[in-house]
């Protein structure tokens, strides 16, 4: 089973937003479609739980980034990961303004400040190993 992960990792993950957005299954793809658009009436759509699954699946790919790009510094990786580490850090505290996001306005709104903070953990874990492991591998072994 490890292996057939390791293998999913090494072939199909792609540090690029549009590997992100073809992850995505179609509805929740189309329910944040939906909520960027202000004049959308969503009246039959939990849009709880269509960003709830947006964040965490988001989350999930950005983890398989870290892991398959650890200790490589790629700089397509850093940057993605470096992206939803400052969205979300927005949506907690704003600190930026940040353009052209992938991400309804108003995250905040769908999900509590909790389950932001995790993800958002997570995307700079993610983004730190990327970076440092293999800073941390090398001084271990000299």
């Amino acid at each position: 089973m490890y292996s057939l992960f390791i293998q999913y990792l090494k072939c199909r993950v792609n540090p690029s937003k549009e590997w992100i957005d073809s992850q995505l299954p179609e509805i929740v793809k189309k329910g944040v479609e939906w909520l960027k658009d202000d004049m959308f009436d969503m009246e039959d759509v939990d849009e709880e739980a269509i960003i709830q699954a947006y964040v965490n699946i988001v989350t999930g790919l950005c983890i398989s980034l870290g892991l398959k790009y650890a200790g490589s510094r790629n700089e397509n990786a850093k940057e993605l990961l470096y992206y939803f580490a400052i969205h979300f850090l927005n949506e907690i505290k704003p600190v930026s303004v940040t353009n052209g996001s992938t991400f309804p306005k108003g995250l905040s709104k769908y999900v509590d400040r909790g389950t932001l903070e995790i993800c958002l953990h997570l995307f700079v874990l993610s983004l730190s190993v990327v970076m440092v492991v293999l800073e941390i591998l090398r001084h271990s072994l000299s």
